[in-house]
């Protein structure tokens, strides 16, 4: 798997353009259709162009309003720096020169848990945002299927919310205050058994 940048047209917002995010994809794999558990990264205006994708908190209010949602955890990110990569690919793709000194724009990351398998399309929907946002993560390679799996898989992906794990303060991302994240349930809590866990028992943190 690798990370690139995904560029397409928005069709949830007419004419306002292309929108990229950086997502973890596999060369060839398709997309998975359903899931229980959704990791959806968002910006509020077109970091292309600069256009509003009439995207805000109030979005992610209504969603998690649903009675399906059991848990969810969300945090706006509005100091994280490009990376050299971003940087190279932004220039290719779009030739827009950013620097490892520039911030990106104010977007928020958004993790859902629904008890049963639900639709990406559905998702979207309650959200106000293309399919193409919403990913179903995997569990080191494949799809989770039992409770286990995607307890693991939507904590690790909390987890990475705030940028405090090992992997992403190597990676030199900005810190968020624990405080900046909104959710439901003790994340805090959960994710730091998980950690303990996934620490004694030698698993590796899911790559984001």
């Amino acid at each position: 798997s690798r990370w690139v940048l995904l560029g397409f047209l928005g069709t949830n917002f007419d004419f306002k353009g292309v929108f990229y995010i950086m997502a973890k994809t596999k060369s060839g794999a398709s997309a998975p259709k359903s899931g229980r558990v959704f990791n959806i990264v968002q910006y509020e205006n077109n970091p292309i162009t600069g256009v509003s994708l009439n995207f805000s908190e109030d979005n992610i209010l209504s969603c998690v309003a649903h009675k399906s949602i059991s848990r969810y955890a969300y945090i706006c990110h509005d100091s994280d720096h490009y990376s050299e990569i971003d940087c190279e690919e932004l220039f290719e793709k779009y030739q827009v020169t950013k620097t490892i000194n520039d911030v990106k724009p104010r977007h928020w990351h958004i993790v859902l848990e629904v008890p049963n398998k639900c639709p990406v399309s559905l998702v979207a929907k309650w959200l106000n945002v293309p399919e193409n946002q919403v990913e179903v993560p995997n569990d080191r390679g494949k799809t989770p299927i039992h409770t286990k799996g995607m307890n693991r898989v939507f904590l690790e992906c909390v987890g990475y919310l705030t940028h405090s794990d090992i992997r992403q303060q190597a990676l030199d991302k900005h810190t968020y205050d624990e405080s900046l994240v909104k959710s439901n349930f003790d994340w805090k809590t959960e994710v730091e058994s998980a950690t303990i866990i996934r620490t004694k028992y030698g698993k590796e943190l899911t790559e984001k």
